[in-house]
Formats: C-alpha cells, sequence, structure tokens
C-alpha cells in the first residue's frame, strides 16, 4: 500500500480563518447591548460600531497588527559612541495601530462621557471590536 507524505510543496494545507466584523455578526453582543443600553444610545452609536467592525477586520489594520507582533518595540539606550540616548522605537504597525485606536474614540468615550452612565459600555465595545 503505497502513501504519499505531506511535504512542503503537497499534502495538507489549512486555510487560514476569515476575520468578519465582530458587531454584526456576533448576536450575543447584540443582546447584551440591546440589554445594558437604552435604545436612543444605540441606535446613535451602531454606525460608529459597525464601521469600527470593518475597519478592524480590513487587510491594512490586520497588515499593522502583524507587523506590530512580529516587531516588537525596543528601547535604544546607548548610541555607537556609548552616549545616552534612550529612545523608544517602534514599527510602522504600532504607530498606525495607535493611530486607528485614537481615531475609535475609545478613550473619549471612558473620559468625556458623551452617553453618560452609558459611556463606559460604550468604549468598552469598542475595545472588543479592535
Amino acid at each position: 500500500m503505497s502513501t504519499s507524505h505531506a511535504t512542503a510543496y503537497s499534502g495538507f494545507f489549512q486555510s487560514p480563518p476569515t476575520l468578519h466584523n465582530t458587531f454584526t455578526s456576533d448576536s450575543l453582543l447584540h443582546r447584551i447591548l440591546k440589554r445594558h443600553l437604552d435604545s436612543s444610545v444605540l441606535n446613535s452609536v451602531t454606525p460608529a460600531f459597525t464601521a469600527l467592525g470593518e475597519e478592524a477586520v480590513s487587510r491594512q489594520i490586520l497588515t499593522y497588527s502583524n507587523d506590530a507582533h512580529t516587531n516588537l518595540p525596543r528601547v535604544i539606550e546607548w548610541d555607537g559612541w556609548g552616549k545616552r540616548k534612550d529612545q523608544l522605537y517602534t514599527t510602522e504597525g504600532w504607530r498606525k495601530l495607535k493611530e486607528f485606536w485614537a481615531r475609535s474614540g475609545l478613550m473619549h468615550d471612558f473620559y468625556s462621557r458623551p452617553y453618560g452612565a452609558q459611556s463606559r459600555i460604550v468604549g468598552w465595545t469598542k475595545l472588543v471590536l479592535t
């Protein structure tokens, strides 16, 4: 009985998972939000949640995320001449993800509380989506 063995070029290859917008595909999240947010607040944040969920699984954000996980930040303490530098080095992925999180308004919701007592729920939802 002859069986072919898997190699680097033949055999079993697993397809990577397809990521979906967490906000539009997670029914439990919708039930939680309907239970804990007023309908007026939920209606006003739904477009932002949908857009944020789409951007979070976009090819560009996933590329930045991969870069950030592959190339961790490092501190350059000394230069080549023995002088103190103490410089933090981050890659483009880290910088672009920082911009993405700032655009999401996550910290604004926690500290400015635009939705009153429900602002933290809105902020945590944005955190889940990113």
